[in-house]
């Protein structure tokens, strides 16, 4: 083994997985430098811990808090950029998907990633912009009679309503989910007053997660002076994402996806910053 992944993956830096697509990588491509190889196993092992590349910039600092041993030093970025940009298994790139072949993307902003995950993360990236400058058939009338709400939350009702793609953010006890079901509400009573009823579904990462939305749209659902035709139309209950798409361990496409559109008008999304980025593609 590599005598550099063999030390980080000793000091519990690296797990053996990661330093087996390194070798892999060094056996495949000829002349793979060892900066190639180092970037390819910490990549890998940046995946596992939450993120989509491995940034260079900030490599040395992340590996530094991933054990309690002392990480080796790491090349010094541009040193490494410029080896990575040389190196046959990786695809120096901008902006467009990559046309060849090669196992590692180098991007613009000194990020190395897996292939596949520079592609999940590209195709994720087109299709939340494309919803987001795409404009709803919605007027925001509705939503602006909506009482007990301070102006922010009148303004992300206001969005929701006018808007394909709408993300909420906040700390705990911010009105998130008041907020959401605020706007559940206004396009409910949107698609009464056109004689439609408004398919909604819920869902959650995890099972857990999935029940507490639940529980809260129930808890403050009955608070709302609503409509009970308005009222029937909002879910009582949430699912995983898992079970929304129909992602089985029997087939490898979920059931639902771009080309089969959920049978759905409004989908919710709750803890979303939990969705890893594979299943977020999907």
């Amino acid at each position: 083994m590599n005598a550099t992944l063999a030390a980080l993956q000793k000091s519990g830096h690296l797990r053996r997985v990661d330093a087996t697509l390194g070798e892999w990588i060094a056996r495949a491509f000829a002349g793979t430098s060892n900066e190639t190889v180092l970037a390819a196993a910490l990549a890998a092992r940046a995946i596992a811990d939450g993120h989509s590349a491995l940034a260079l910039d900030q490599a040395q600092a992340w590996l530094a808090g991933i054990a309690d041993d002392t990480a080796l030093a790491l090349p010094e970025a541009s040193t490494w950029c410029e080896a990575l940009r040389r190196s046959p298994a990786v695809l120096p790139h901008a902006v467009d998907a990559p046309a060849a072949c090669l196992p590692l993307v180098l991007d613009t902003q000194r990020r190395i990633y897996l292939r596949r995950y520079f592609e999940y993360e590209h195709r994720l990236a087109q299709a939340l912009a494309a919803r987001a400058s795409r404009a709803a058939a919605i007027d925001a009338d509705t939503a602006n009679s909506a009482s007990g709400l301070d102006p922010e939350q009148r303004h992300a009702i206001d969005i929701a309503s006018s808007r394909r793609f709408t993300l909420v953010t906040g700390g705990p006890g911010s009105g998130k989910t008041h907020s959401v079901l605020r706007m559940l509400a206004a396009l409910a009573t949107r698609a009464h007053a056109r004689g439609e009823t408004l398919r909604i579904a819920l869902a959650a990462p995890t099972g857990k997660a999935a029940a507490r939305l639940g529980e809260s749209l129930r808890a403050q659902i009955g608070k709302l002076d609503l409509a009970e035709t308005i009222a029937a139309q909002i879910p009582r209950d949430a699912g995983t994402v898992h079970s929304l798409l129909g992602v089985s361990p029997w087939r490898v496409q979920p059931r639902f996806d771009h080309t089969t559109p959920l049978p759905y008008d409004v989908v919710v999304v709750d803890e979303v910053s939990m969705v890893d980025l594979p299943l977020m593609a999907k």
